[in-house]
């Protein structure tokens, strides 16, 4: 069953013969389809069904612990990245952003004056700057994954399969695939 929903105008005032007039200018009456009100959440049944494996990153560019700053730095303007997986081996144990980043060489500068920004970045290893990777299965789907990023107030998610890293799903890739729909 439809719902009508009358949209509000101002009266119109008629007199006499206009009455056939009135009729034909009366408000517009709305109708909506039963189910207006699940049409109402951000994300389509399309966009409910699919996983983070099928919007991820999986061009990836990752970092070590013992890497400098002064690498990341040098990835993320040659590469135009901003977020790296850090692993121990072929294990993921962080990750280091481009805002990580910021903060650590602002410390870092503060720490050395006399330094230059590519000095003091030298000084600091990745391990002592980066965050505990966030991380999801392939399987997750991108409703969850955006609902982990806004609860977490994060902005990716490292996307394993098993153990072993496959991708990353950020904030950009959740949103390109909503403003496809």
């Amino acid at each position: 069953m439809s719902t009508v929903r009358q949209h509000a105008s101002r009266p119109v005032a008629f007199s006499g013969a206009g009455e056939n007039l009135k009729e034909e200018l009366r408000p517009t009456v709305l109708a909506f389809p039963e189910d207006y009100e699940a049409m109402d959440t951000p994300t389509s049944a399309m966009t409910q069904d699919k996983t983070v494996a099928e919007v991820m990153t999986t061009d990836l560019v990752t970092l070590k612990l013992n890497d400098t700053l002064r690498l990341a730095d040098d990835l993320m303007n040659l590469a135009k990245l901003r977020h790296f997986p850090v692993l121990d081996d072929a294990k993921v144990v962080g990750l280091v952003n481009q805002t990580d980043l910021l903060h650590a060489s602002m410390r870092s500068l503060a720490r050395h004056p006399k330094n230059t920004l590519r000095h003091a970045l030298g000084m600091v290893a990745v391990k002592d700057v980066m965050k505990p990777a966030n991380t999801v299965s392939v399987a997750t789907s991108i409703q969850d994954a955006a609902g982990l990023l806004v609860e977490k107030g994060i902005e990716s998610l490292l996307v394993l399969d098993g153990e072993r890293l496959v991708g990353l799903v950020s904030r950009t890739d959740l949103l390109r695939e909503l403003a496809r729909r």
